[in-house]
Formats: C-alpha cells, structure tokens, sequence
C-alpha cells in the first residue's frame, strides 16, 4: 500500500483505503479499481491524494536515495571541519556538488516523507543543510523555480547555514536551552556565512545573500538586520520557511520531533507576520495532502483518521473517529496534536 497523487493515479489502480468527500460521505470504497471517470471525480471533489493496494509495504526509503543523501551529509560535514580548523574550502565546487544531490533527492516520489527515516540526532547540523536544500528546492518548484533558478536555490539551501562552522561547539552542539548571551553568538552565523559565501560567490549572490537573510522575517523582527521581504530575496524567504519546517520536523538530543500536523499548523500561523505567506501557502497546498489516511490523536485524547483536506483550512481536516466523523473545520475545540502509528 502507498500513498500517491492523483497526477500519479492511473487507471486500473485499487484504492486501499475509501476516499470521502468535504461533507464527510464516502465516495469511494476501498477495493475499488479506479476508472478515467472516477480520476475525473476526484479531481472536482478536491481530492489530491489516495493510497493505492500495490501489494508493496508502506514507503521506504530507496537505496540510492540513501546513498546520495549521506554522501551530501558527508561533503557538508567534512566542509564545515575543514572551515573550523581555520582552512578554507572551495565553496563554489562544494555548492555545485551540493546542489546537484539536493535536486536529485527533490525528484524522488518520497523526498520529503522519508526525511524523518534518514535524519539521525547525532550530526543535526550537517543532515539539516541537506534537508533544508531539499525542502527549499520542492517548494521552489511549487513556486515556479526551474534551471538555473531552482540549483542556485537547492545550493543556497544546502549552504544556508555555513557560518555555523565558524562558532564554539559548546554552543552549536549544547543539549539544552541557550543563554541569551549564548544566543547572541548564534545570531553572528548568517554574518560568518555571507562572509564565507560572498568570496566565492560574491557579494550579490543568491548563495551568499540567503546565508545572510534566512533568519529574517516578514514583520522584521529577524537578525541579522531586521530586514522586511522588499529587502529580501524569495530564495531567502523560502529557506527561512525550510529552516522552520525542518528544525521543527528533526528530533534533538534534547527533545523529539514535533508532530507535522502540529508543524503545519505553526507554519500557518507564522505566514502573518513572520514567514513569507505565498511560500507558506504553495508549501501547504502540496505537502498537506500526505496527512490524508494518517491515523491521528486529537487534543481530546480519540484516536482516528483523516479522511478529508479542506482547501482553505488544511490543518483542520475533518477525522472519522470510530463511526463518527469530526469536522475540525466545524469542532473549533478540537485539534489534531499527533499522529499515530499504524496498528
């Protein structure tokens, strides 16, 4: 069993689980073959997503995804060692490199689901780089992005946070709360990367321009200059977003990952005022549609599945508990805080 979009969905495909509509009433069960008809039903009952009986488990991750992807942690980690021994790299070859893997990672059906299976908590620094070049580069795509475009973006993304080799590992790889002071330093590394970046790639560069404006936010309350989207690349604001979404979505020494519903959610929530809110939005629209079939935990502590996306308000789906379906668009108490894994 597998989850695919419908611009993936072929005639002849068995659902492996029913497909609801917006008011909550089955559409199709599971079992049935889908026919040219039905893909054109789904499409106008604003279905995106379906899980189709293959016969195969759940995703896993493909070995040559695998080996590409720890190859590109790898390249960063040896990178940024070399930077903090007070050598230098050559940037622009390492950026190339990166960018090629990140944008074949970014082609892969399962590039952003199966994140979470590759991450590893020792080395968050390095598996970030990669992971945010890869979120940044989907959505890039969502957004248009393309050629040249879309490399120099899945390079800014896998460099974005190069500046961190130039800070203390007791800070970098604290397992805890930072100081303010501690803090302060940490908010020096998009000024240490731009510095880094800006000697290979100069100082108008995507590359060296993102590393310097990743942490700033559209109400301009970022560092490290407090700078509004007028002042801002959209490479920028989409790798901030990825940042987000990343670190929120990673497991640390010092907690676990945040459930994607919740992520989302917060994501949502940042769109006024703190993320670019047409980055937020393209990211939303494609990457709420994996939660469709999810089990799920509701704040009330019931266990059940989403059965619906709302177009409008994707992190309030409606959830069929049991025999009854909760409409969270309609149960404003109510909440998606888990997701919960298969039985």
């Amino acid at each position: 069993m597998r989850r695919i979009s419908l611009s993936d969905l072929h005639p002849g495909s068995v659902l492996a689980k029913p497909v609801y509509g917006a008011s909550g009433a089955l559409r199709l069960n599971q079992g049935k073959q889908i026919t040219r008809q039905f893909l054109d039903s789904l499409s106008s009952w604003g279905i995106h997503s379906v899980y189709v009986d293959d016969g195969a488990p759940l995703p896993v991750v493909p070995e040559a995804m695998k080996a590409t992807y720890y190859e590109a942690v790898g390249r960063i980690k040896v990178a940024m060692e070399i930077l903090r021994r007070g050598s230098l790299v050559d940037a622009a070859a390492l950026g190339s490199q990166l960018g090629e893997f990140v944008l074949q990672l970014a082609a892969e059906p399962c590039a952003l689901s199966c994140l979470h299976l590759l991450r590893e908590r020792d080395d968050y620094t390095f598996h970030h780089c990669i992971d945010v070049g890869i979120v940044a580069a989907l959505a890039g795509k969502w957004l248009g992005f393309s050629g040249t475009d879309l490399l120099q973006l899945a390079m800014a993304g896998a460099l974005h946070d190069l500046g961190k080799a130039r800070l203390p590992l007791e800070i970098l790889n604290k397992p805890g709360r930072l100081t303010p002071e501690e803090f302060d330093v940490v908010k020096t590394h998009p000024l240490l990367g731009h510095e880094l970046l800006t000697a290979e790639f100069g100082p108008g560069s995507v590359v060296a321009r993102v590393a310097l404006e990743h942490h700033e936010r559209t109400d301009g309350s970022g560092y490290p200059q407090g700078l509004r989207p007028a002042d801002t690349l959209l490479a920028s604001r989409i790798v901030a977003m990825a940042d987000v979404y990343d670190a929120m979505t990673s497991r640390r020494i010092y907690r676990d990952r945040s459930p994607e519903f919740a992520v989302l959610a917060q994501l949502q929530e940042d769109s006024f005022g703190l993320l670019d809110p047409r980055v937020v939005g393209a990211f939303l629209e494609h990457v709420i549609h994996y939660a469709h079939g999810r089990r799920v935990r509701l704040s009330n502590g019931q266990i059940g599945r989403v059965v619906f996306i709302h177009e409008m308000a994707p992190t309030r789906p409606i959830v069929e508990v049991g025999v009854d379906l909760v409409d969270l668009m309609v149960r404003k108490d109510l909440s998606v805080v888990d997701e919960v894994d298969e039985e």
